[in-house]
């Protein structure tokens, strides 16, 4: 039903991003596989392998990044918010917090 069509969206949306990450020398690899996506009221929780890790480091680049996913992602209406799980856990750094929409990158 309609959660499934919003969950397989916001996948395809986090995929696309991650290839685009990549063509922009951003992220290593392009192969950053979405686990699973949670969606929690206006919170969306994406789990994925330990390719995105190199988004961890706090430098302007993997910030751009990461806003460039969350910016993405919060255009499916009624998503605000976005968290980034690594293998399922919470991780320190920039995975550290949850993202909202900015629109000053």
């Amino acid at each position: 039903p309609l959660y499934f069509k919003k969950r397989d969206k916001i996948e395809k949306i986090a995929e696309d991003s991650f290839e685009n990450l990549y063509t922009a020398k951003i992220l290593a690899t392009p192969q950053i596989d979405v686990k699973n996506v949670y969606i929690t009221g206006d919170t969306v929780y994406i789990d994925c392998d330990a390719n995105i890790i190199s988004l961890k480091e706090a430098n302007r680049k993997n910030i751009l990044g990461i806003y460039s996913i969350v910016n993405s992602i919060t255009e499916v209406p009624g998503i605000n918010k976005v968290k980034i799980l690594v293998d399922e856990k919470e991780e320190t750094g920039n995975f550290g917090r949850i993202y909202t929409r900015n629109m000053n990158f």
